[in-house]
């Protein structure tokens, strides 16, 4: 007997049912949907689209015969919402069926279930992640660890979106936030016994430690990871532990092992089939080789496969980080027309996620549409390199075109990189940024001496001048002196700033 075929039919079977009531004047009871709902997902041998197309047909049947907003709606409606993201990846329809959801289960009708947001602040908090939309994202998995918090047995939904916002301050570039984030992951592992979030939590912990040059912390937490990680249930997390180790191996030149862990990561990760996750490995790979090994050859290569892996997951962040990296590898190979289609080709992977119709021309996008975007790392990276790019271009051909569009470049990073400090809480992430964007004034202050721009050479002479004084002040605690009138004033400018 075919069982898998028989399994189907079974599924099946609740829409004749309903179908037949229909037909005979009667209504399925809320009880018939919730069954079909839950044998509909279940059903392994339907594939999504079809599973798709028979949830809105119960939508449509539970409208037309107005059955109860009630937890089984709201049910049908964030399930929806789910296969829209996986069919169709509509994240509009997606972020609005399930906060129609909410609304339903948070109305106090009879027959709601609040408890049942949990799992639907956490979706909207993926599908927000999946836009780029870092700080939104953060605020749905509060609300989730918030509503869990007051229900029993929510601990693993309380440890999943604690693990997905450290991620997000990580991949927002606030590493000492994350830090602390991940710190209090740990501890509530911990005392719940969760030795894979436990890992987790270690792994990020380490990661954001290397990027504040916590050497020694960093290598702490990933021995721990690879000395208890079961290999069969912790390949991922085993992975990311080969990779910053092979990231602490570059930060000491030891190459050799660099070089072996790198490749470690990349073919335990490849096992779990994560192949976004193996896009970003490839990436690492490729700037360890054009970085430190100066071997070109070897790092466009793997440049090339992370676009490979990222297309294959269909995951536009991951590749518009490969575009990038292969426009910074044409730069350094003196390939400036190479680098300029790299970078357009970046910028239209962003684009293509949150904006649709978009011009031809993506350089007149303005700041505002970056400030957007969740990943200011890879923005700011994009961006100043773009501007270097122009610098460069205007030094070749003498094109006033080139200059121009440099300067243009040169406000809009600005403005991305002023939004991202004044979003970090931690001192170290501030001065991790404050060295990574160093450059980037002198570059802007020579563009503005080659166009003759006096006005904007002193903005970005005392802007640059405001970011050090700033930091200054933060470090020895000045801000504390300020004058009651002054404090209040200070208080107001932030939260226009916010």
């Amino acid at each position: 007997m075919n069982f898998g075929s028989f399994y189907k039919k079974i599924s099946l079977l609740f829409f004749s049912v309903i179908i037949c009531l229909i037909s005979l004047g009667q209504c399925p009871s809320s009880q018939v949907i919730w069954d079909s709902i839950n044998n509909l997902t279940k059903n392994n041998l339907l594939v999504e689209s079809k599973k798709l197309s028979l949830l809105y047909n119960l939508k449509k049947i539970s409208d037309d015969c107005e059955l109860p907003k009630d937890s089984v709606y709201a049910k049908l409606l964030s399930k929806i919402g789910v296969y829209e993201y996986y069919v169709t990846k509509n994240y509009d329809s997606s972020i609005k069926l399930t906060i129609l959801a909410i609304n339903i289960n948070n109305s106090g009708v009879k027959g709601s279930s609040p408890k049942s947001t949990i799992s639907s602040y956490t979706n909207i908090g993926y599908y927000l992640e999946q836009l780029m939309l870092y700080s939104k994202a953060l605020a749905y998995h509060d609300s989730a660890i918030i509503t869990a918090q007051k229900f029993p047995n929510t601990d693993s939904q309380i440890l999943n979106s604690k693990i997905q916002k450290v991620y997000l301050l990580f991949l927002m570039g606030d590493y000492q936030k994350s830090m602390d984030e991940s710190t209090k992951g740990i501890s509530y592992a911990l005392k719940n016994n969760d030795s894979i979030f436990y890992i987790k939590f270690l792994n990020q912990h380490a990661q954001s430690s290397f990027f504040q040059n916590q050497l020694a912390n960093a290598e702490s937490d990933v021995n721990t990871v690879i000395s208890i990680a079961n290999t069969s249930k912790s390949q991922f997390e085993i992975a990311s532990a080969f990779k910053t180790k092979g990231l602490i191996y570059e930060q000491q030149k030891d190459y050799f092992n660099a070089t072996q862990f790198f490749k470690k990561s990349i073919d335990v990760r490849i096992k779990t089939e994560n192949f976004s996750q193996v896009a970003s490995d490839y990436n690492d790979l490729g700037n360890f080789c054009l970085n430190s090994l100066h071997n070109y050859a070897e790092a466009k290569t793997a440049y090339n496969k992370a676009i490979e892996y990222a297309q294959k997951e269909g995951d536009m962040s991951k590749l518009a980080l490969s575009y990038t990296n292969l426009g910074e590898f044409s730069f350094n190979t003196h390939d400036y027309k190479d680098a300029e289609s790299y970078y357009e080709k970046a910028i239209r992977s962003l684009v293509s996620v949150n904006q649709k119709n978009i011009l031809t021309n993506t350089t007149n996008l303005s700041a505002s549409f970056f400030n957007l975007l969740g990943n200011k790392d890879l923005i700011t990276v994009l961006l100043v390199d773009k501007g270097k790019l122009f610098l460069q271009l205007f030094k070749e051909t003498n094109d006033k075109i080139f200059l121009a569009a440099c300067l243009q470049t040169a406000m809009i990073t600005d403005s991305v990189i002023t939004q991202t400090r004044h979003s970090q809480s931690g001192e170290q992430s501030k001065l991790y940024w404050r060295n990574k964007t160093r450059d980037f004034f002198t570059n802007a202050l020579e563009a503005c001496y080659l166009a003759g721009d006096t006005k904007n050479a002193f903005y970005f002479m005392e802007k640059s001048r405001a970011v050090l004084l700033n930091d200054k002040l933060n470090e020895l605690g000045a801000n504390a002196q300020l004058s009651p009138a002054d404090a209040e004033k200070e208080q107001s400018f932030q939260i226009k700033i916010i």
